[in-house]
């Protein structure tokens, strides 16, 4: 290998541009569907929006009211119907159970509540199914006749239920015949751009830091260099100045070496200007307010308080 050829590898090795982190960031051409896959664990923005909408509608009373000479009274808490909202199953109790809803329905599009077991007056649990657990049974017309819940990859995991018996809740999907109740329209889908630009940008930083070498550029020269000499200059700047906690030294050149910067900045980038577009979009998609989630910059406590009555009112 000559000396070109090695300074061309060193080049590609040591440069910290944002060309170089943007072609990391998408090494695996998969990363969009991933990031869509487990949107809950992978988007900052998506679990926020999701979990404080949920543990806030949960807070609202669940319920039961009975018709009495025309008009509506609660049953009471000692009704079993009461009694089984207040305490859906053994694992959840009704702020846990409301909170399942909410958030699976922003997190998929769809959420449905099954009664157990099937068919009793009174069920003595209710649970809540993902959309990936239950198959909509079609008629020979082609609509929606019953449901199996599955739970496992054999066909004996897994359970028909009337359609009666199951309580879909979804968003409406333009482009599902029946409106949504099998595959609902959840945000994401509609934010798929703004939600995967800002986990790339995050990514960006997160690699800049962790594998950045500033000063980012190419060390050149007039001079021959022996292979020895090379090798040395190579490892030293590398040593003094890969990596982020190393940001900023001076960089000591000899052998009458030029150091030419390349690529942009964070600042060039307008990082920042990015990140917030992307921030209000996904608030947007999820009907989210700033001030809800602490953000209040550009908010005074009129608009605070204005935007906090929207949320709950619109909520």
């Amino acid at each position: 290998m000559n000396k070109l050829q090695k300074l061309s590898q060193s080049w590609h090795e040591v440069k910290s541009t944002w060309d170089t982190i943007f072609t990391k960031n998408l090494e695996s051409t998969l990363d969009n569907e991933n990031v869509m896959k487990r949107l809950y664990s992978k988007s900052d923005l998506a679990y926020i929006c999701i979990s404080t909408t949920g543990k806030a509608v949960s807070q609202v009373p669940l319920v039961v009211y009975k018709d009495s000479v025309g008009r509506n009274v609660p049953v009471g808490d000692k009704d079993p119907y009461q009694q089984r909202i207040n305490k859906p199953n053994p694992y959840l109790d009704r702020y846990s159970f409301v909170e399942a809803i909410v958030s699976t329905l922003l997190l998929d599009g769809n959420v449905y509540v099954v009664p157990f077991p099937p068919g009793a007056s009174v069920p003595v649990s209710l649970w809540v199914i993902r959309r990936g657990n239950m198959i909509p049974q079609y008629t020979e017309n082609g609509h929606i006749g019953a449901w199996k819940y599955k739970w496992g990859d054999s066909e004996k995991d897994s359970a028909p239920l009337k359609f009666e018996e199951v309580m879909p809740v979804f968003f409406w999907n333009p482009d599902d015949p029946f409106y949504g109740m099998d595959k609902g329209m959840p945000p994401s889908r509609a934010g798929e751009i703004a939600i995967t630009s800002d986990y790339k940008a995050a990514r960006y930083n997160q690699n800049f830091f962790t594998d950045g070498a500033v000063p980012a550029g190419v060390l050149s020269t007039d001079k021959i260099l022996r292979d020895k000499t090379y090798e040395r200059i190579k490892e030293q700047f590398e040593d003094r100045h890969k990596g982020y906690s190393k940001s900023s030294r001076v960089a000591v050149l000899e052998q009458n070496l030029k150091y030419a910067p390349i690529g942009i900045t964070h600042k060039d980038m307008d990082f920042d200007a990015l990140r917030k577009y992307n921030r209000q979009t996904v608030l947007q998609l999820y009907g989210m307010k700033e001030s809800i989630i602490s953000i209040t910059g550009d908010v005074n406590r009129a608009t605070a308080r204005e935007q906090r009555k929207e949320w709950w009112e619109g909520t």
